[in-house]
């Protein structure tokens, strides 16, 4: 009996590892196989995943051109429609799959195999909307950040980045609870038990949604440590993941309501015992619930019309907290005084000198730069540190703040052998001067011989839209290098488009892929009759982007010409 009992326990252990294995492998390995298979036969326009105004215009190409944004709120629009079936019909099905669809976004940004349009890249189309209001609106639910930077901070007080580690605990932790929670069910199930109250579910009365959450949370936050995920325009993660979040608390409400109906006493009996979904404090319980016994007046929800009032306030509150990171700064939200700044000023300014670890030592001073006109002075010193990242860091951040007694110590690190540095320096001179600027600028491309500094001169010029510049920047589209050729046509652009077509044409016939890439943006921007011929030679070409804007621009030209 004892045998047959172990073999039955072996038996449901391994039906839970093979089912948790088969959601996880769906979630991480499948993403990275559809993606390869998209890539190859180039079914999907794939994005490129730099930043700049270029790469914004081939987004808003794409967006517009296969009517995105209308598919993006009809997209949401059943999402929520399913989560509202979901609590008004009680099927939690409904409600489930509109968390799930939710956290597609989140998983989008997982999926670094996938472009914006590819692939599970095109499941955030559904944020769109979002999107189109604000950047910010998607990161309103920072809060849920708090203890993985609480984590990061005790770590770093050991000079020690842990970002990956944590992200990986989390998700072990989730995998290991979701898959423990299964078995303990199929044993409620397969003995006919009634209430699943063994092991796990003393802990927690809903340990499969505990893993879970706790596995996507290690997932948002493993997967920023792609470099090649889109860093400009990509969905934020926050808000999905709250909502997701927030929709299955409000499904173990509803299941638990089931429960006490089918069970009675005995499910209030186990309730009473076993945690929510983690055990918590009883002070720091009465706080959370603090708000729920404010609206419903009762120790839990017994209708689903309550769940739905609970979770709704519930989310609301959370944005609202989230509000501190995202649009104001803690410090405008709590007035710190004058001396007491100073002081952190001084301490963050001590730290950044010690430190070793590049990531911590760049946090450090971006929290010195939300310190506004007390981190200029430091910032200046910093300038002139023996260490090159201090000093990149520092060219970077002045730029930020407006200040211009700055200007004078930029120009002193224009010759740095250090490119990065001078790049940075280059960029904030022509924030705090605007025109006043262009004079170095074109000073800068006499003795400049790095591509990346030269290029930026290039962009800047045409960021001022300075045609007095033209002359530079016809010099410029003539260069041997590719990229400043390309940098240089792109303010072209800018500055007179109808006049560009003649020095974009040879880059319209470049080797290079990534330089295609841009320049058919470019000819998009321009939208010159002249560039037709080239465009259309395009058409056959190997590469998807490329053969996409193409068409776009041709049809776009031959618009504008009928128009004429």
């Amino acid at each position: 009996m004892k045998r047959s009992k172990l073999l039955q326990q072996l038996l449901l252990l391994v039906l839970a590892i093979i089912f948790s294995v088969a959601l996880m492998f769906s979630f991480v390995e499948l993403p990275r196989l559809l993606g390869m298979a998209i890539d190859q036969n180039m079914a999907f326009p794939g994005m490129d995943h730099g930043s700049g105004e270029i790469s914004a215009y081939k987004t808003e190409v794409y967006i517009s051109s296969l009517h995105l944004r209308w598919v993006g709120y009809a997209s949401l629009t059943l999402v929520f429609l399913f989560i509202i079936l979901g609590f008004t019909t009680k099927k939690t099905s409904w409600a489930w799959a509109g968390a799930f669809v939710i956290f597609l976004p989140v998983f989008g940004n997982f999926a670094m195999s996938m472009f914006f349009l590819a692939g599970l890249g095109m499941l955030r189309v559904g944020w769109l909307p979002f999107w189109d209001l604000s950047f910010q609106i998607l990161d309103l639910g920072n809060v849920i950040y708090v203890p993985y930077w609480i984590l990061m901070w005790i770590f770093e007080k050991f000079d020690y980045w842990a970002q990956a580690d944590i992200a990986w605990v989390f998700m072990g932790v989730g995998a290991f609870l979701f898959t423990w929670g299964v078995m303990v069910w199929m044993q409620s199930r397969f003995g006919q038990k009634g209430v699943a109250k063994l092991w796990i579910y003393r802990i927690s009365r809903h340990p499969q949604y505990l893993g879970w959450i706790i596995w996507t949370y290690g997932l948002i936050i493993y997967a920023p440590l792609y470099n090649d995920l889109k860093k400009s325009w990509g969905i934020g993660s926050s808000l999905p993941w709250l909502f997701m979040t927030m929709i299955i608390i409000g499904i173990c409400m509803m299941e638990e309501i089931h429960m006490k109906k089918k069970y009675g006493k005995e499910y209030d009996d186990y309730r009473d015992k076993a945690p929510f979904l983690i055990p918590i404090p009883y002070i720091l319980k009465r706080i959370i619930k603090f708000p729920m016994s404010l609206i419903i007046k009762k120790k839990r929800p017994e209708k689903n019309g309550e769940v739905a009032i609970v979770i709704t306030v519930y989310t609301i509150l959370l944005m609202a907290v989230s509000l501190i990171w995202v649009d104001f700064g803690q410090a405008k939200i709590f007035p710190i005084n004058e001396s007491k700044r100073q002081e952190e000023v001084t301490q963050l300014v001590a730290e950044i000198t010690g430190e070793t670890n590049w990531r911590i030592r760049d946090k450090k001073f971006n929290a010195l730069a939300k310190y506004d006109g007390l981190a200029v002075a430091p910032l200046i010193d910093f300038l002139q540190s023996d260490d090159n990242e201090n000093q990149e860091n520092a060219a970077r951040l002045l730029g930020d703040l407006g200040d211009t007694s700055a200007i004078m110590p930029l120009y002193s690190v224009l010759s740095h052998p250090w490119e990065d540095v001078r790049v940075n320096a280059i960029q904030s001179i022509v924030k705090l001067q605007g025109m006043k600027s262009l004079a170095v600028l074109i000073e800068g491309l006499q003795y400049e011989t790095g591509t990346y500094p030269r290029s930026v001169i290039y962009e800047s010029i045409g960021q001022l839209r300075a045609s007095e510049a033209w002359d530079v920047l016809v010099e410029g589209s003539l260069n041997d290098e590719e990229w400043a050729r390309l940098s240089a046509v792109k303010a072209m652009a800018k500055i007179d488009p109808g006049n560009t077509s003649a020095y974009l044409i040879p880059l319209l016939q470049s080797e290079n892929d990534w330089i295609l890439r841009d320049a058919v943006a470019v000819a998009h921007q321009i939208k010159d009759e002249a560039t037709l011929p080239y465009l259309e030679e395009l058409l056959g070409y190997d590469h998807y982007e490329i053969r996409f804007i193409a068409s776009e621009t041709i049809d776009a030209i031959k618009a504008t010409s009928a128009f004429k």
